[in-house]
């Protein structure tokens, strides 16, 4: 990706104060997208995922660092490089910008020379340093592995879910990696959206890469979130076909032998593993399960999640109830 293709939102309540600065920008062939409500600025990013944030140089001081803090606090959007730009009167609080890990600022008088200039270095400092996945936007295994590892060295009670899309490759062999990538990135919306939907809190989603993604979540929150993604996907994924294969309900291809093989439309399977009370110690134990459980997911049909029982979601759920009888269609629990 080069600069041109870089999206930045622009939060800046009066617009037209910076009217040059914008003109500037897309001139050199960045698309911006302004925003004159700073409250939603998060709500825009999950909605359409930056590249880099300008904060705009007439946001009071605590809105601007309320606005750095939030993002911060998002773990998709930890690692987005955000510029600030100054206003005549701001105090330079070094420290505070250092902690919430501000990339650049401008100081007045802010030249739109030197907007784009610094947006492009941000950007270049951004794709040497973020393993982020260039098609969904996703943080990538490098930040996948140290945030999961990071849980674990905290004790952090939490559960980890690993998706892979069936019958993806079919679907790419029969109709081309542009609408392969169609797939994935309406498959990354719909994981991203989930936790959304859950409100504020310790959500993180990555994307390993191909069809396979990642998605961490306190325990009592990844059942709903579970629920919620296969319901969407399964609603979703058969719109991306074409109605002959649509309706028939499977795609005709040949295997590698040549022979001629029924490939069911796409579905999702999700394996869940609790880290509580399971002796893990390394991030590899914990993928080397849900790997596990994965395969054991896919031999399912239909888009279905398993989740690990060697450690009850419900602990109040009593010793001589079936586990199973807790949890609804399509989820399963193996022991």
């Amino acid at each position: 990706m080069t600069h041109r293709d870089a999206k930045i939102l622009f939060v800046q309540p009066d617009c037209s104060r910076i009217e040059e600065v914008t003109e500037q920008l897309m001139r050199e062939g960045f698309e911006v997208t302004m925003l004159g409500h700073p409250g939603q600025a998060l709500c825009q990013m999950y909605a359409d995922p930056p590249d880099l944030v300008i904060l705009g140089e007439n946001l009071p001081a605590l809105e601007g660092e309320a606005i750095l803090r939030m993002i911060r606090a998002e773990p998709v959007f930890r690692q987005l490089p955000i510029i600030l730009l100054l206003p005549p009167d701001a105090d330079e609080r070094v420290e505070m910008w250092a902690e919430l890990q501000l990339s650049d600022f401008i100081a007045p008088p802010v030249s739109p020379r030197e907007v784009c200039i610094r947006s492009r270095l941000c950007l270049l400092r951004s794709r040497l340093d973020l393993d982020a996945n260039p098609l969904t936007r996703l943080p990538g295994n490098n930040t996948i592995l140290k945030e999961i590892q990071r849980r674990l060295d905290t004790d952090s009670s939490f559960a980890l879910a690993y998706l892979d899309i069936d019958s993806f490759k079919a679907f790419n062999d029969r109709y081309g990696f542009a609408r392969g990538d169609d797939a994935l990135r309406m498959t990354a919306r719909i994981v991203l959206n989930a936790v959304v939907n859950l409100g504020p809190g310790s959500g993180f989603v990555g994307h390993v890469g191909g069809d396979d993604f990642i998605l961490l979540l306190p325990i009592k929150q990844i059942e709903l979130a579970c629920e919620e993604i296969i319901a969407n996907f399964d609603l979703i994924a058969p719109s991306l076909y074409d109605e002959t294969d649509r309706r028939q309900g499977f795609l005709l291809l040949k295997d590698r032998q040549g022979r001629l093989c029924r490939f069911p439309l796409m579905a999702l399977s999700i394996a869940v593993i609790p880290s509580e009370d399971r002796g893990f110690d390394h991030v590899g134990q914990l993928i080397a399960r849900a790997a596990e459980l994965k395969a054991a997911a896919k031999a399912e049909p239909g888009s279905v999640y398993l989740i690990d029982r060697r450690l009850r979601l419900d602990n109040a759920l009593p010793d001589d109830q079936d586990a199973s009888a807790n949890f609804s269609a399509p989820s399963a629990i193996l022991s």
